[in-house]
């Protein structure tokens, strides 16, 4: 026997059994984890973020993603609802990477 069903089954289950119980977001929230290994993230009841807090009004983080690249980065819509929920109306965005900054309008 090969092929995916036979090792599904050898499991004990389907793969769509497997695919309806876990949802995209959690998939997602699972690479990040693990693609940031041993460094700091922020979580929170609402929020799973690479970022550290360098003191309380100085904040660390990448360069946020958007399509694909958010499997493994932070979610430009998810740091942008976190900035707009703590620290609404009251923070810059400083881009120190070498490589430009094509958002912008999401933090508005």
């Amino acid at each position: 026997p090969t092929g995916e069903s036979d090792t599904m089954s050898v499991l004990g289950t389907s793969m769509d059994n497997i695919t309806a119980r876990i949802s995209p977001k959690a998939i997602a929230r699972q690479f990040r984890v693990k693609v940031s290994g041993d460094r700091n993230r922020y979580q929170d009841d609402r929020f799973d973020l690479d970022l550290s807090y360098i003191t309380d009004d100085v904040i660390a983080m990448g360069i946020p993603a958007s399509g694909v690249q958010a499997l493994w980065r932070n979610s430009i819509d998810e740091s942008s609802a976190f900035l707009k929920r703590y620290h609404e109306d009251h923070f810059m965005i400083w881009n120190l990477s070498d490589g430009g900054l094509s958002h912008g309008a999401e933090f508005l």
